[in-house]
């Protein structure tokens, strides 16, 4: 702790020092729905699945987004058989302009005619 600063004695959200609590779960995951589908947030104007993404995922996780986005299954093949590094390459030009987002980032699907909470 810094010199002169002083510690909380309580823990938030109770202290009154402006101390966010966050949220855990499938609550948070709600709330921030809620909160994309009020603004209109759509993410795939926002983010593509770059090399730095890939990258991060496995050969066969790769070859599946790639699946799901509908790309070729023989570029999917391919990827599963190739160098990773070269898949990673391959599966950005693949998947570029396809919209393709993690689930992370998609909007809820709502039944029709059903409202938010």
């Amino acid at each position: 702790m810094k010199a002169g600063a002083t510690a909380c004695p309580e823990t938030p959200p109770t202290c009154g020092h402006g101390w966010a609590r966050h949220e855990t779960g499938k609550e948070r995951i709600a709330q921030a729905d809620l909160m994309a589908e009020a603004v209109g947030l759509d993410m795939g104007l926002w983010w593509t699945p770059e090399a730095a993404f890939l990258s991060r995922l496995s050969k066969a996780d790769i070859a599946g987004v790639m699946r799901e986005a509908g790309c070729a299954e023989d570029a999917a093949k391919a990827v599963e058989r190739g160098p990773k590094p070269e898949g990673v390459l391959q599966a950005e030009k693949e998947l570029d302009g396809k919209g393709w987002l993690p689930a992370a980032l998609r909007m809820p699907v709502r039944p029709d005619g059903e409202s938010p909470d």
